[in-house]
């Protein structure tokens, strides 16, 4: 059985805990999924560039999280 994606390009995410130069509970989207390694390409509100980061440090963001851009 493969692995089961978590999250898909587009979704709206936000950080759970502190990780990779992004502080906890800031909200991005993922733009690119890397299955195999359960890692997402993550272009965070109001950051420059994106950020790699790993399934456990991420969950859905609340939909009345607003979308922001720089």
């Amino acid at each position: 059985m493969g692995k089961q994606q978590r999250f898909e390009v587009g979704d709206r995410v936000r950080t759970i805990r502190p990780t990779t130069g992004v502080e906890q509970n800031v909200v991005g989207t993922v733009q690119i999924v890397f299955l195999d390694a359960d890692l997402y390409s993550i272009r965070f509100d109001g950051l420059r560039g994106f950020r790699i980061v790993h399934h456990l440090e991420l969950e859905v963001a609340p939909q009345d999280q607003p979308h922001t851009t720089e």
